[in-house]
């Protein structure tokens, strides 16, 4: 890392202006480091935010172990996104010290500073001047927190470095700045760390069309026919990754219905409105928000067109000064629109889904801002003086520097994020929404409520809120809320199998029997694999008279669960005692008797209750005596009197008189059956 202020001429030629020149060298990059360190010290020791835990906890079955790892790599949507080198540095970090979040915070600024030091030596390599200051910028500013103090943004930090590295190599490869020679030695490695980058974050992809930017900055079209040849394995790698990523983006992510209604030319000005927003929040870092407001983007609204004329504007006012601008600051420019290609909003990408813009997607864009900055930083050095000019610098990044502690504070836990986002965007559902999740999951169900009621008056739409508010209701016992809490959710997203399900629980529990019977049946035909949602279904069955549809349904619970003992015990029991000759089979009955009786512990009185029933539809009622005085024997043991034990007594008595015991089956109460 080189000096940020450069010594005069005459500083130079003496002995203690050489000794400054050393000890300025020196010290620079070491109090850029601190300062840092420093500036990222309140999200250091912070817990998981947002959608760590997608990177994290929720897929800890691939991080214990050597076949997680492949599965990342070979398995397209094992991940949240196709980053298999992202997943794998986590999977590494697992290895070392589980879920840390120090450890992965620590990681995510030591690749911060990384491509720090990247930057700098590619402004060097380049010559552009100021390549200090343009770094030490892009260390410091706030805009980088998210990237840097998001854990979930490792694919950001870890991409921009492999990004640079690859640069880098290029450029030794190119040798623009050099003698113009070619160092084939350095090609190789620079196309392996461009594919590392893309695996790591597809929005790298933006390299290829820099290095024709730079190839134009430097020598014209001449220089970038010169290097297309070399250029095609990089564009091929872009292409392949890029495309499987986007396809994923919008079919495994659900990104392609995002928006569905905004026509090309609503997008158009979106666009004209992110390039200023990135441009806007990079020389003006302030009011930074993890999900910033929503925008009127509406053709028929006066704002977006003003977008769109202050681009034109621009673009005009830079051709016309063209000659005065200089090819390079025309490079930094169009290196700062193409990075932002991919974000603009003419592709769907999911982050789209809460807001248009979001700080870390400048990470890679604000690159060419700050070189342009450095150069402009070193002009001005002309005209102020050395001393001036460098305590100026150091005013602005040590501004900085106090603006992204502030901005990495909201970093440290879940609650402060969305209290910070709230300050900033009071309508923001989704931070309400996952207040009231913290809330929720804390046992506080009343206060958590109130945020879910408020996230719901702000997006009616919110199924997540809507689910969580009915099951904060189930908790505190408010069935009936909750009921109709689910029923919204459930209008929202009809194929919610877990909205289905507690809807059925909770109609079973009011009472409402045919209601419930059709909430579980929903249930089924959504998740048909899940034991528990057939024996649901069969109960609700039982309770409304219709034995057949209760043995068909038990039947296949069983199929599916060997070993459940509610589907063995009430199966069996209807086989053993349904009034309905045709749904009678006691040999089948015995059979489900006697796996149940392996199920049960040895003094259960319903065990043997159940196998007695069995044995009397067999005709065996020695053995059914047997069985139900034994059953009678355990439920006295257990302090059971007065009806349970009057009807084992009646029982033992048919069992005597030589007959079988049939009645319809005896439903649980509404309020007791099992559910899923």
């Amino acid at each position: 890392m080189p000096r940020l202020m450069e010594p005069s001429s005459d500083s130079r030629r003496s002995p203690f202006g050489r000794t400054a020149i050393r000890c300025v060298s020196f010290a620079a990059p070491i109090l850029l480091i601190l300062a840092v360190m420093a500036a990222y010290l309140p999200a250091i020791n912070g817990s998981f935010v947002f959608d760590d835990v997608c990177w994290t906890t929720q897929i800890q079955h691939l991080l214990r172990d050597a076949g997680g790892l492949k599965r990342m790599w070979a398995d397209t949507e094992a991940l949240q996104q196709y980053y298999p080198l992202t997943g794998t540095s986590f999977w590494l970090e697992y290895q070392l010290w589980g879920f840390w979040t120090t450890g992965s915070h620590l990681i995510n600024v030591g690749l911060h500073l990384i491509s720090v030091f990247l930057f700098w030596r590619l402004l060097v390599r380049l010559r552009v001047p100021g390549a200090a200051f343009a770094a030490a910028l892009f260390a410091l500013h706030p805009v980088m927190a998210e990237s840097v103090a998001w854990i979930t943004e490792r694919k950001n930090v870890l991409s921009q470095s492999l990004v640079l590295a690859a640069a880098v190599c290029y450029l030794r490869y190119a040798d623009w700045g050099g003698d113009g020679s070619r160092r084939s030695a350095w090609y190789a490695p620079s196309l392996v760390l461009f594919a590392a980058a893309v695996l790591a974050k597809t929005l790298s992809v933006a390299l290829v069309p820099a290095l024709v930017v730079i190839a134009w900055w430097k020598g014209g079209l001449p220089q970038v026919k010169r290097h297309l040849l070399s250029l095609i394995p990089f564009a091929v790698v872009a292409m392949v990754l890029g495309l499987l990523v986007m396809h994923l983006e919008q079919d495994h992510i659900g990104a392609r219905e995002l928006h569905a209604g905004v026509t090309v030319l609503e997008r158009g000005l979106v666009a004209c409105r992110v390039i200023w927003f990135y441009l806007g929040k990079l020389i003006v870092p302030v009011n930074l928000c993890l999900i910033y407001p929503a925008w009127d983007i509406s053709s028929t609204s006066l704002q977006p067109w003003l977008w769109l004329l202050l681009t034109l504007a621009a673009g005009f006012s830079a051709w016309f000064w063209r000659a005065k601008i200089g090819r390079g600051a025309w490079a930094a420019i169009a290196c700062y629109l193409v990075a932002l290609i991919p974000v603009l909003g003419f592709v769907n990408v999911y982050g789209q889904a809460y807001a248009w813009v979001w700080d870390h997607w400048a990470y890679l864009p604000s690159l060419a801002f700050f070189a342009l900055a450095g150069a402009g930083a070193e002009k001005l050095t002309r005209r102020l003086g050395r001393l001036e000019a460098g305590l100026l610098a150091c005013c602005v990044l040590a501004g900085l520097g106090v603006l992204t502690m502030r901005a990495s504070e909201k970093f440290n836990s879940d609650r402060e994020a969305w209290e910070d986002t709230l300050r900033c965007n009071p309508n923001c559902a989704t931070a309400w929404h996952n207040l009231g999740y913290g809330l929720s999951n804390g046992g506080s169900y009343w206060a958590a409520i109130s945020f879910y009621e408020r996230a719901i008056s702000l997006n009616p739409r919110a199924y997540e809120s809507l689910f969580n508010l009915a099951t904060c209701y189930d908790a505190l016992g408010e069935t009936a809320k909750a009921v109709q809490a689910y029923q919204r959710a459930i209008s929202i997203r009809p194929d919610s199998k877990a909205s289905w399900k507690n809807l059925g629980k909770d109609l079973l529990v009011l009472g409402k029997v045919a209601e419930a019977r059709d909430a579980f049946a929903e249930f089924v035909k959504l998740e048909p694999s899940q034991a528990h949602g057939h024996e649901s279904f069969a109960i609700c069955c039982l309770i409304a008279q219709r034995p057949a549809e209760a043995a068909a349904a038990f039947r296949r619970a069983i199929d599916i669960e060997p070993n459940s003992p509610t589907s063995l015990q009430f199966l069996s029991w209807l086989r053993s005692t349904s009034p309905d000759a045709s749904l009678r089979n006691g040999r089948e009955a015995l059979d489900l008797a006697q796996r149940l009786m392996r199920l049960l512990p040895p003094n259960s009185a319903d065990g043997h209750r159940i196998i007695a029933a069995a044995h009397a539809e067999l005709g065996d009622f020695a053995e059914a005596v047997k069985e139900v005085a034994e059953a009678e024997r355990l439920a006295r043991a257990a302090g059971a009197d007065g009806e349970p034990l009057a009807a084992l007594q009646k029982q033992r008595a048919a069992y005597e008189q030589g007959k079988a015991w049939h009645e319809q089956p005896p439903a649980p109460k509404s309020g007791e059956a099992k559910q899923p």
